[in-house]
């Protein structure tokens, strides 16, 4: 393979190390799990289920209609938007590597 292409894919795979981790670090930052809302008492209250030790553990957040609940769905929804851009990441880079690898024979 040419030597320039060969740079090429090298710098574009540190790039994608540097913008996955940088992916990592804003999930790391942002709640797991998943929010649900149950009725009590004619009430709606906000959930937040993570899964612990093997376990589900429901942790109470507020009313539904509180401003608590909105903020953690609407960081919830953003961590799962990062989560399927690191995917995509890692699709990238191990397609990457195998064009390196291809690259080197």
């Amino acid at each position: 393979m040419h030597p320039d292409l060969t740079e090429l894919l090298l710098k574009h795979r540190s790039a994608l190390e540097l913008q996955l981790a940088a992916y990592e670090i804003e999930i790391m930052k942002l709640p797991a799990g998943s929010c649900s809302v149950v009725r009590k008492g004619g009430h709606e209250y906000a959930y937040l289920t993570v899964h612990r030790d093997g376990k589900k553990a429901r942790n109470y957040v507020g009313r539904a209609d509180g401003d608590e609940a909105f903020t953690l769905s609407n960081r919830i929804r953003v961590r799962r938007q990062l989560e399927g851009l690191a995917r995509e990441c890692r699709v990238d880079l191990a397609k990457l590597e195998r064009m390196l690898r291809i690259a080197q024979k």
